[in-house]
């Protein structure tokens, strides 16, 4: 891992965990079943964690690949990482270890990390140049 791709995954983590906090606070006052809700978001942030860093694995090991070869490995690895969220959220539901909403909100925080890394990465080159 080059040190760029190092600081993107390591942005995008730092992104997830900040994102995970402000919806622990938002949980805090909005549900009565605190314990709950939390458990349910912290897995949800865990998975995305999970499928950042699988993903950044699965492309490291496609890019020396020819092109079919690639194509085949990131289209099974897609399906594997899909399933493996499909299952830790199916036990979410139906064993009752956490808010399924809040573990979807958890999930949802991998897309925020997406999204939000570019203006991270800009304000914080800004921050930077004026040191």
């Amino acid at each position: 891992m080059n040190n760029c791709e190092n600081r993107l995954v390591k942005e995008m983590i730092g992104i997830i965990l900040c994102y995970g906090l402000l919806l622990q606070i938002v949980l805090f006052f909005v549900t009565p079943k605190r314990l709950y809700a939390s458990f349910g978001l912290w897995l949800g942030i865990m998975l995305a964690v999970y499928m950042l860093v699988y993903m950044y694995r699965v492309l490291q090991t496609s890019l020396g690949m020819e092109a079919k070869t690639a194509e085949k490995q990131v289209r099974i690895h897609s399906i594997i990482r899909y399933i493996t969220v499909v299952v830790v959220y199916g036990i979410v539901i139906f064993a009752h270890l956490g808010s399924p909403l809040a573990c979807f909100a958890g999930i949802l925080s991998l897309k925020a990390a997406a999204y939000l890394q570019p203006l991270y990465r800009k304000l914080r080159e800004k921050n930077q140049e004026k040191e």
